[in-house]
């Protein structure tokens, strides 16, 4: 999610969609852009994520492999 760039780009088109972020990066989300910075949300670990069977109709996931 880093700074939340594309998620403020996904809410400009469409505004009506709930949309949330996940960054491990405390020191992007305090420095997230400010109309999507509610919708991001700090998580330790990717494989325990907390919703619900179907709670998305939409995922776009980016990773970084180390080298």
């Amino acid at each position: 999610c880093e700074k939340g760039f594309l998620l403020s780009d996904f809410k400009t088109l469409y505004p009506s969609v709930n949309i949330i972020g996940t960054e491990i990066s405390q020191y992007a989300i305090d420095n997230a852009m400010d109309n999507i910075k509610s919708s991001i949300i700090k998580v330790d670990n990717f494989s325990k994520l907390h919703f619900a069977n179907k709670s998305f109709d939409f995922l776009q996931i980016g990773l970084l492999k180390p080298f």
